[in-house]
Order: C-alpha cells, then sequence, then structure tokens
C-alpha cells in the first residue's frame, strides 16, 4: 500500500502564471511521484485586484490541465478571499478526508515558488517520516517558515502546524505568525486571547543543515542569530544545531554538532539509520537541505498588479 502525501497549496487567480509555479513542479517531479498516493489539495482565492484578469473557472481549467491524472486533485473555491480562511479550509478539508494521521507526510506548497533543479528530493522521505520533524528545500526557510514547504511528518503536522485542530488559533492574523508563535513556546497575545504552548522538560529544538555533494558550508552564513533572539523563541528552548554532507544519493552521510558561537564543527561518517536515530524523539526537528530547490517567483507577479503582502485577516489576500 502507498503512503500518502498530501500536498497543501493556497492560491489566488493568476492566469497562466500557474505554468511557471506548479506546472513546473509536475513537469519536473511528477517522475519521483509514482510510489506515493498523492492528494493536492489547492485553495482558491479571488483578489479583487485580480478579478479584471483572471477568473476562477479558467485557474481551475488550467489546474486541470498541468496537474497530472495521477494526483488526486482536491479543490476549493474560497467565497471569501483571506490566507487565514484559505489556511482553515485546508485544514478542514484534510479532517473531512480523514487524512490526518501520523503515517502521512504532509506538503505546504504555496503557488508562487518555482523549481530551479529537478533532484529527487524524494530520496530523503526517511527524514520526512521521523517523528515531530518538518524539511525545507526553500530559500531563506527558518523554522516556522511558510514557503514551498516544509515538508511535514505526520506528527509534526498534527502537533504544531494544524493549530487550528490543536485548538489555538484566531481569526485576526496571518496563519504563519500563528505557528510560529505557538512553536515558539512564549506566552503572547494571539487575538483576544493567549497562545502558549507547555514544552515542559522537552524543550529541546533540533536545527539540522543538509549539504548535498558539492554545496559549500559557509558555517558563519548559518541562521544561528535567527534562533538566539528571545523575541522570537522561549529563553528556556534550547537548540541544538547539527552540520550534515551528504552525495545527492544520500548514501554517504557525515555528522557533526556546529556551535554557534565559534562556528566549529568536525564532520564524521554516520550510517542512515543511526543519523534517522538521532533525529527520532519527542523534539521538533527542522532541516534545511542546500542546494535550494525552490526560489521565490511571486515577487514579479506582485510588482506586476500591485499587490503588497497583508498584515491582518482584514487585508484579506487583496493584500494592503
Amino acid at each position: 500500500m502507498k503512503k500518502k502525501l498530501v500536498i497543501c497549496t493556497t492560491a489566488i487567480i493568476r492566469g497562466d502564471y500557474h505554468q511557471k509555479s506548479l506546472g513546473l513542479f509536475y513537469d519536473r517531479f511528477n517522475k519521483y511521484l509514482a510510489e506515493f498516493e498523492v492528494i493536492h489539495i489547492i485553495n482558491i482565492d479571488k483578489p479583487h485586484k485580480l478579478l479584471n484578469h483572471f477568473s476562477v473557472s479558467h485557474t481551475i481549467e488550467l489546474f486541470d490541465e498541468i496537474i497530472p491524472k495521477n494526483i488526486k486533485k482536491v479543490i476549493i473555491e474560497n467565497i471569501e478571499s483571506s490566507f487565514l480562511l484559505a489556511f482553515k479550509n485546508i485544514m478542514y478539508k484534510i479532517e473531512e478526508l480523514n487524512l490526518n494521521t501520523q503515517e502521512n507526510i504532509f506538503w505546504w506548497l504555496e503557488d508562487d515558488w518555482q523549481p530551479k533543479n529537478d533532484y529527487d528530493i524524494f530520496r530523503f522521505q526517511q527524514l520526512f517520516s521521523i517523528q515531530n520533524t518538518a524539511v525545507s528545500f526553500s530559500e531563506r526557510a527558518e523554522l516556522c517558515s511558510f514557503r514551498a514547504g516544509p515538508i511535514m511528518s505526520g506528527s509534526y503536522f498534527s502537533n504544531f502546524f494544524n493549530i487550528e485542530k490543536i485548538g489555538v488559533m484566531n481569526q485576526t492574523c496571518d496563519p504563519e505568525r500563528q505557528v510560529n508563535r505557538w512553536i515558539s513556546g512564549i506566552k503572547r497575545k494571539n487575538g483576544n486571547d493567549f497562545i502558549e504552548r507547555e514544552f515542559g522538560d522537552n524543550n529541546i529544538i533540533q536545527i539540522a543543515f543538509l549539504f548535498l555533494s558539492d554545496e559549500i558550508i559557509k558555517a558563519k552564513k548559518l541562521p544561528f542569530s535567527h534562533y538566539a533572539n528571545k523575541l522570537k523563541f522561549h529563553e528556556n528552548i534550547k537548540f541544538e544545531f547539527h552540520i550534515l554532507k551528504s552525495d545527492i544519493e544520500f548514501v554517504n552521510i557525515q555528522h557533526s554538532h556546529i556551535n554557534p558561537l565559534n562556528y566549529k564543527y568536525k564532520l564524521t561518517s554516520i550510517l542512515k539509520e543511526d543519523l534517522l536515530q538521532l533525529f527520532n524523539n519527542e523534539n521538533i526537528t527542522y532541516i534545511t537541505i542546500k542546494p535550494n530547490v525552490f526560489e521565490d517567483v511571486g515577487r514579479v507577479f506582485n510588482e506586476k498588479f500591485n499587490l503588497k503582502k497583508w498584515k491582518t485577516i482584514h487585508d484579506k489576500t487583496t493584500y494592503l
């Protein structure tokens, strides 16, 4: 029986622009998806600024064209355009389809990210299934980022991403910010209520950077300062940082802890089984794989149509 891969996409009407993102994604990656039962859930918003240029019907027709027949496609038409409501709609649909299980893999794949290479990222699927683990292949994507990822194990999705199901989500700001608040462990205002994740003695977050093939390790450029920011994460959270080096086949692997204060590390060979066991615990594990596979192409579209990112639900997907 094939493992289920649930792809979650919040989309806006963009005309043929989706050919450059989701179309190119399937052109390059569908050949790697055969071992999965893929369910692609897409919520379509129609910002009023774009209604004179594009339509929902054309967007659906385009998705019918660019998404291969082996992919189970689930389309949601959002009545009121809002990124927050789009997120909630997708979470509701996952529950409705009984997909929220520990066995499934979940991929948050926004509609304005384009693959820039096509190596088989599913060689790393064992990483995707580690308990409480998320993996990113996108540029500038630290823990809690929503971009062309993360790809999540079922436990990470249930415990840290699907905060609508957890019951701590409100109606006042974007879901990325709320997921960030939840994972941070800091008690802070979230709408009219407070959000706070109790982590007790289990307060370790494991951050790993996996460099493939000839990708050069530039330790001083890694985002250690992001995780050291006490405004972003509770002071009692402890971060463990790891450097990984591997061939493109993910066979010959090296590992080291790295000190974020002096950037020192020493790589030694490690068996894949031992690496997987190293991260297989109750802690949050977030792995970034270099080189990046996806790059943001939405900025060009936003500039062309004068779209600026929203800050609250009242801005909706029409931006400011």
